[in-house]
């Protein structure tokens, strides 16, 4: 039954249904990874030239269909978990991926037209704030849907999150941050790109 522990998890994970298959928002959740799915197949067509089309549908068009398709997906899931405790850490992803939308339009139609771009701008910021928005939503997510934690399951996840940590800081961080000349903020971001990834890789894996 819904809501009951079961299967093959050791009764770790929570069953969690959204809403019913057929109904509205399960419709306009599968409509959006459909045309975000077509989006990203033609925007990798015409990232290796299989399809004439100009940067301007390229780089507005094709690309950005598939982030605002995905913010609507997540937004109407976010919207058909409000029942199972999962509604902010949905709606977290949704504005970051929002976030990001707004970020590569001003950089596409604004920043990319004038002589020197500023860097950093808030086109990064923009970029920057989906990272902790991501790990709001993999906490809530998860507590909504993990019944208990072992204490293995704690030491495990440790171990690998310190281990990706310490492999991506010898192998990215020392690079980006061995800047000669570059200014306080420019460092910062530099960093912050890296370092957002390898953290959120970590807490995935974890």
């Amino acid at each position: 039954m819904p809501g009951q522990s079961g299967g093959d998890d050791g009764g770790l994970l929570r069953r969690h249904e959204p809403g019913a298959p057929g109904a509205p928002g399960a419709l306009i959740e599968r409509a959006a990874l459909l045309v975000g799915g077509l989006g990203l197949v033609g925007f990798a067509a015409a990232v290796f030239e299989l399809v004439p089309v100009s940067s301007a549908v390229r780089d507005l068009g094709l690309y950005n269909l598939v982030w605002v398709a995905a913010v609507v997906a997540i937004s109407v899931r976010a919207a058909r978990s409000v029942g199972a405790g999962q509604c902010l850490g949905w709606a977290a992803l949704a504005t970051g991926l929002t976030a990001n939308v707004a970020a590569n339009l001003y950089y596409s139609l604004v920043l990319a037209h004038l002589d020197t771009v500023p860097y950093p701008s808030w086109a990064d910021a923009g970029l920057l704030v989906l990272y902790p928005l991501a790990y709001v939503t993999l906490v809530v997510v998860l507590k909504a849907r993990v019944v208990r934690w072992h204490p293995s399951i704690w030491l495990d996840g440790l171990i690998l999150a310190f281990g990706m940590a310490g492999l991506g800081a010898a192998l990215l961080l020392a690079p980006v941050l061995d800047l000669t000349g570059a200014g306080f903020a420019v460092a910062v971001t530099n960093a912050a790109y890296p370092l957002g990834d390898l953290l959120l890789i970590s807490t995935v894996l974890a």
